[in-house]
């Protein structure tokens, strides 16, 4: 009898480890699928994978009904108009990251501010729409120059030009825009102002201003050289 009585409390105690295992695992799967839809990790994941634009179909559904629970804020709109994008349905990304300029925040993350007139332009670019491409430019170099993470970044900043340079109406304007942001930009290292001064020698060239374009070659080099200089100097001492 004793035995059977201890054997009976094994078996609860397994049945009340095993509910206790099972309730732990699907709270802990919960908590996993909440982090994942949270708007901040979905813009976090968009940012992480843009050049590569590998979001499955089945996670693109995941996050369009999380997102459906959620308040209509900038993070909404951009998140919908980037899965617009990626999914060529360029006008309806267009007019979400319109909604997404009109409620843009200081505390939003500087990839959304930069790359909601990113993405708008290279939309508008396959829309053949080239009315906006030099305000969208200007505006998101006013947000790359803000942003330490993204001032010196070469591919964000010829990614934010190029647009400009694929129509004859804003190759000229290109020139403009991008020398104001080396001019009025602080803290750009040499790395860039090289990379800059590189594209405007691009940009003089595509303008059929070769003279321009030379003598931005030939300043490029200069910076070169001179941080070279200055490399070796700073070792001697």
């Amino acid at each position: 009898m004793k035995k059977i009585n201890n054997f009976r409390k094994v078996i609860i105690l397994f049945i009340v480890l095993l509910i206790a295992f099972f309730c732990f695992f699907v709270n802990k799967k919960n908590n996993i699928k909440s982090l994942t839809l949270n708007k901040d990790y979905i813009l976090n994941e968009i940012e992480s994978k843009d050049r590569k634009v590998d979001i499955k179909d089945s996670r693109i559904n995941e996050i369009k009904k999380y997102l459906d629970t959620t308040q209509k804020d900038s993070r909404f709109y951009f998140i919908n108009g980037y899965i617009n994008y990626i999914k060529k349905d360029y006008k309806s990304a267009i007019k979400n990251f319109e909604q997404t300029k009109k409620l843009i925040k200081k505390k939003n993350s500087s990839f959304l501010k930069i790359y909601t007139y990113i993405f708008q332009n290279e939309c508008y670019l396959k829309e053949k729409n080239y009315k906006y491409l030099v305000e969208n430019s200007e505006i998101a170099f006013k947000y790359i120059a803000l942003s330490k993470k993204y001032k010196n970044n070469k591919d964000t900043i010829w990614r934010n030009i190029r647009t400009l340079t694929k129509n004859n109406q804003t190759t000229e304007k290109s020139i403009d825009v991008l020398d104001n942001y080396i001019e009025n930009t602080k803290g750009l290292n040499y790395n860039t102002e090289v990379a800059i001064v590189g594209h405007l020698a691009y940009l003089y060239k595509l303008n059929f201003k070769y003279t321009q374009s030379t003598y931005n070659y030939i300043k490029a080099l200069d910076i070169i050289a001179k941080n070279k200089k200055k490399v070796k100097e700073d070792d001697y001492y």
